[in-house]
């Protein structure tokens, strides 16, 4: 409630983004453009597979009953640990969005891509060694998080305002829909495998899944933001330094 009061009071929108979206047509012929746009389905690609090991509503599923049934890890000490990995949400898009804005967003993204598969393998490699896996989940939390939100920011880089609004509705309708069919793989992966093999074997799918996203961002083309600095009068609605987009 306090964030939505905070974007009502602070956030001011221009309404140019839907004048040209009204004035560029029909929503079909929107969507036919975003659809016909080769770096939007390079966009859409890699936020279905990097799908796969995403923070939150993926890896955390899966993640706690790992420690617990496969490994043999206490449960308070597995409550803790995947309470600091839930708790690493909050931070880690915020810092890879000041990072994006300064370096760059594609050399972020596939960098969150390789540095999240790093860790999904460190978490699997470690077996029940109580050092390793703090850094696993460490490694984890402050990757796994970060690439939905910079993934957002790339898409408002590369979409015209004129196609913002379908660019938008095609991305969230892939990305947090087909994408969520990896919890129904993965379940049927365990369900198959059992939980002592099957646990494993997600992760390593979650690392390849980082790796093939990673693949899939290189291709795009990025124009207009510049690498250096961030262009605080870039659009309207952009929150300066946090990579965020209204």
């Amino acid at each position: 409630m306090l964030v939505a009061l905070a974007i009502l009071a602070f956030v001011r929108e221009s309404g140019e983004d839907r004048a040209a979206a009204v004035a560029e047509g029909s929503v079909r012929a929107a969507l036919g453009a975003v659809a016909r746009d080769r770096d939007h389905r390079w966009i859409f690609l890699a936020s279905i597979i990097g799908g796969g090991g995403r923070g939150l509503g993926v890896v955390n599923l899966f993640a706690l009953v790992y420690l617990t049934a496969v490994i043999g890890v206490e449960q308070g000490t597995a409550d803790v640990m995947y309470g600091a990995f839930i708790a690493l949400s909050v931070p880690a898009p915020l810092i890879a969005g000041w990072l994006s804005d300064r370096f760059g967003r594609k050399p972020l993204i596939v960098g969150v891509y390789l540095g999240g598969a790093v860790g999904f393998a460190v978490f699997v490699l470690v077996g029940s060694g109580l050092a390793g896996l703090w850094t696993a989940i460490l490694v984890m939390g402050a990757f796994s998080f970060a690439e939905s939100p910079q993934l957002q920011a790339l898409l408002a880089d590369i979409a015209p305002p004129r196609l913002r609004d379908a660019s938008f509705a095609l991305y969230f309708t892939l990305s947090f829909g087909v994408g969520s069919l990896w919890t129904a793989v993965y379940g049927a992966v365990i369900q198959i495998a059992g939980e002592p093999a099957g646990l494993p074997l997600v992760f390593w799918l979650m690392a390849a899944s980082y790796v093939a996203a990673a693949l899939a961002i290189l291709p795009v083309r990025v124009g207009g933001r510049p690498t250096g600095a961030p262009d605080h009068s870039a659009r309207a609605g952009e929150i300066p330094g946090l990579g965020l987009v209204d």
